[in-house]
């Protein structure tokens, strides 16, 4: 919107032959104002960093990592609107969907200018380690403002794992509904993406292409492709999409604090006076495993493998952060920390300042002054650690994951601790049970593991 700002210092020769000026705005308002009182005229752009139309709401699905959800695409005026739709990177509608008319290409698929991780693909063999978009190139965060973006490959795979997904109407509007464990639910309309040629999508069609800010992370696809999730009535995928093809955006945002209802910090009377929580991140309640989470990852990956991992490039021989061994270190990196900092730290990042994971000596310091018993808490396996003051945590016995599905939950348990081993960088350090069996492992960084968070009094 613009605005009018005026300088009172009275020049009257501008305006000597109007009787009056009017100022329309796109609320529908008009103002007048007389010439004798005008001096001249300054219009400026809107300062406001949010352009969020009405009626967005951000919707909690009580997933685990907290993640917000929009009700409505970009572009829509209602949650059954079908919005705009965009090429992979780019924040502005246009007329044609194809490689001659993409934003990050020399009209080819094999002349990339940004986001290409294979010289082949590149113009002039250009390439570059971006594998998810910069927010200027984020179309959610470009045409709403503030802290909204554009959902990950991780995300989408977060909302499928953790809703019930069912073909359902909005208005007449044919949608895919997420429902998450509290009832809480978003649509998604069913429309197709823009090809080549093509300038309409189909509402009639059960089915949604829904862009995510991922470029493809696998061996076989190409830097052409970024992820996407389709879904029809009856199948649910993240596929892979040429960049080019225009397609909807569903935003997301984080919770300002995602420290979930019911948690507290428990005094065992521990020497150090560490408190730890009564659940995992990610969890509802004590017994509930929450999410699972690489070595110095914040969000769920949903693919824990070495070429997914954050930390490296592709492999454990090619370590890019916390690595005290060159020939562990990609291209010989080393650094000199041991301990993860504050923005790699699951429990920190999804709980806020206070909370962190447990080093190494925390948790010796647990397993030495508590009675621990292998036992059930509400029908769910696990670990309870009771203090001398007789108050008591229990850990469920998660398992962990690698590379994608969930192994021995209900029979064991793996939480991680910020601790990195220094002498083999690739692992770091967590708690593993199996029974009354408890130790202090080491476990490959990439695999996916559930933590319980610490504070201080």
């Amino acid at each position: 919107m613009k605005r009018l700002s005026f300088i009172v210092s009275m020049l009257l020769l501008t305006f000597a032959a109007i009787a009056h000026t009017s100022n329309y705005t796109k609320n529908g308002a008009v103002t007048q104002y007389d010439s004798s009182e005008v001096d001249h005229v300054v219009f400026s752009t809107s300062s406001s960093t949010s352009n969020t139309p009405e009626g967005v709401e951000a919707v909690d699905l009580g997933l685990p990592s907290g993640t917000l959800w929009a009700n409505m695409n970009v572009g829509a005026s209602s949650p059954e609107d079908f919005g705009d739709k965009f090429a992979w990177g780019e924040t502005a509608l246009k007329g044609s969907y194809e490689w001659t008319t993409y934003k990050w290409c020399k009209g080819r698929y094999d002349t990339m200018t940004k986001y290409c991780n294979r010289g082949s693909y590149g113009y002039n063999s250009f390439t570059d380690t971006k594998t998810v978009l910069d927010a200027e190139d984020d179309a959610a965060r470009a045409n709403w403002g503030g802290d909204w973006r554009m959902p990950t490959k991780a995300d989408f795979q977060e909302l499928i794992n953790n809703t019930k997904i069912e073909f359902s109407e909005q208005n007449g509007v044919k949608c895919l509904k997420f429902t998450g464990a509290k009832g809480k639910y978003i649509f998604l309309p069913a429309t197709c993406e823009i090809c080549p040629g093509e300038s309409h999508f189909d509402g009639d069609k059960k089915n949604c292409g829904y862009w995510t800010s991922t470029l493809t992370d696998r061996s076989d696809l190409d830097p052409e492709f970024a992820w996407y999730l389709y879904l029809d009535d009856s199948f649910g995928d993240l596929q892979a999409g040429m960049r080019f093809n225009g397609r909807n955006v569903r935003p997301v945002r984080q919770k300002t604090s995602n420290i979930p209802e019911g948690v507290e910090a428990v005094n065992l009377g521990l020497p150090s006076g560490t408190l730890w929580a009564n659940m995992n991140v990610g969890a509802n309640s004590p017994e509930d495993y929450g999410a699972y989470f690489a070595w110095g990852e914040t969000t769920p990956n949903g693919n824990y493998e070495w070429r997914a991992y954050k930390w490296c490039n592709g492999s454990d021989r090619a370590i890019t952060k916390y690595c005290s061994k060159p020939n562990y270190g990609n291209k010989g990196f080393t650094d000199t920390k041991t301990v993860l900092d504050a923005e790699d730290d699951a429990a920190s990042a999804n709980w806020g300042s206070e909370w962190r994971m447990p080093t190494k000596a925390e948790l010796d310091e647990l397993i030495a002054n508590t009675k621990i018993e292998f036992t059930k808490l509400n029908g769910v396996n696990g670990l309870k650690f009771i203090g001398a003051n007789d108050k008591f945590i229990f850990l469920p016995a998660g398992g962990d994951r690698w590379p994608w599905d969930i192994m021995g939950a209900g029979e064991t348990g793996g939480y991680w601790l910020s601790t990195l081993n220094d002498n083999y960088p690739f692992y770091a350090w967590y708690l593993c049970f199996e029974g009354q069996s408890v130790v202090t492992n080491n476990g490959h960084r990439k695999s996916g593991r559930t933590i319980r968070p610490v504070r201080k009094k």
